[in-house]
């Protein structure tokens, strides 16, 4: 079976903001998960079976920057259901907004992500994946 394909895959992506209102983006690799090429995107996984949202997105955070998060606003979501060569497919991406407690970021999965960078919401670098644009619109609301 083919994620996206033959059932829908479910993820988990966190944005992690700061007091100055940045929002860390890591730079994922082609060998990343999504693959394709460079793009940034908030940290985050594939959801395993048992783990709750809230886990995941702890986990996948430790794994791949070494810090501890605190979620700060919880539970939001991103939906993708696209045809690409004539296959359709459907992706789901559920996060939080969240604030490091503990840690100095460090790239701890080279192979799929070569950099991790703060940045301003008037200054966002391309190209953003698709999961990660509904959450910086989400916070840029929550924020006014």
């Amino acid at each position: 079976m083919k994620r996206w394909v033959d059932y829908i895959w479910v993820g988990c992506g966190c944005l992690i903001v700061n007091n100055d209102h940045q929002v860390l983006l890591i730079k994922r690799t082609s060998k990343s998960q999504w693959g394709g090429g460079w793009f940034w995107a908030q940290p985050g996984g594939a959801i395993e079976f048992g783990d709750t949202l809230e886990d995941t997105i702890k986990r996948e955070i430790k794994e791949e920057l070494d810090v501890d998060i605190e979620l700060i606003w919880p539970q939001i979501f991103a939906e993708d259901i696209r045809e690409e060569n004539g296959i359709k497919k459907h992706r789901f991406t559920g996060g939080c907004f969240a604030k490091i407690i503990w840690g100095n970021i460090k790239i701890m999965e080279p192979e799929k992500c070569s950099e991790a960078k703060w940045f301003d919401l008037d200054n966002l670098p391309e190209p953003i994946i698709w999961y990660t644009k509904p959450f910086i619109e989400k916070y840029k609301e929550r924020i006014k």
